[in-house]
């Protein structure tokens, strides 16, 4: 019911005011849970109620978000579905925890905040631009405040081409206690470079390998092994996690 927004950003946002939509919802994650029986995390996506004031405006409707969410948990609830700490939103825009959002842990994706709730996660941006050392001191910055999970966001195109290996290195580098603390760029993109000579070439199409000095970096087995291991309390997690991407406005 909102045309002109649509045409304009390319999103809508989800009738929250029409009564069919919990039950949608519902039998998703009832499908999901089949499917990843193995879990007992979930993300439900934004709560990002600002980002679609626009499309209300234009459609003349005054959603109550607090009565939506309220029945949404009450529904989980009534099910025996995931603990409210086991159920992820992504950190907003306005950057406000509504207090009654379901989901109790926060997937922040824009800050790095001061102090975090134990069942938090959080995300690093690693694109095609992204300099390995402000990679690598993110992920460092991130492990002291030891999240439940910490993840590595990448657009598509690193997926179908463009890659930043250097970048993904590094954040695998700052996570697993089986690599040395990087003093500075330069140390990071030297270990990098003689890492580089021990794993396949696909992993470093973009490292210049250069004669390093020191420590050598441990086998590609110990890089594969550093992706589910921490150096503080895990960080990065090996349960899987259930996504439903949904966004509530």
């Amino acid at each position: 019911e909102c045309p002109r927004t649509f045409c304009d950003s390319g999103e809508i946002a989800n009738d929250i005011t029409q009564g069919s939509l919990l039950p949608v919802i519902l039998e998703v994650v009832r499908e999901l849970r089949g499917i990843f029986d193995s879990s007992s995390l979930i993300h439900f996506g934004s709560d990002e109620r600002n980002a679609t004031q626009a499309c209300w405006k234009e459609s003349g409707k005054l959603p109550d978000y607090d009565i939506f969410e309220t029945r949404l948990f009450d529904l989980m609830a009534a099910n025996g579905w995931y603990k409210p700490s086991r159920v992820l939103r992504w950190e907003n825009e306005e950057g406000v925890k509504y207090p009654h959002r379901t989901g109790g842990a926060t997937h922040y994706q824009y800050t790095i905040p001061d102090a975090i709730e134990p069942q938090d996660f959080g995300s690093i941006s690693i694109n095609s631009e992204s300099n390995p050392w402000t990679v690598y001191c993110q992920a460092r910055e991130w492990t002291t405040l030891k999240p439940h999970g910490l993840m590595a966001r990448m657009p598509p195109n690193l997926m179908t081409g463009s890659t930043n290996n250097k970048g993904l290195l590094a954040f695998v580098i700052a996570l697993s206690s089986e690599f040395p603390a990087m003093k500075d760029s330069s140390d990071l993109e030297e270990y990098i470079s003689v890492l580089c000579q021990k794993l396949p070439s696909s992993l470093c199409a973009d490292a210049t390998v250069k004669p390093g000095r020191g420590k050598p970096p441990p086998r590609t087995s110990n890089l594969c092994r550093s992706m589910t291991k921490s150096s503080s309390t895990p960080v990065l997690r090996s349960e899987p996690l259930t996504s439903l991407q949904m966004t509530t406005q």
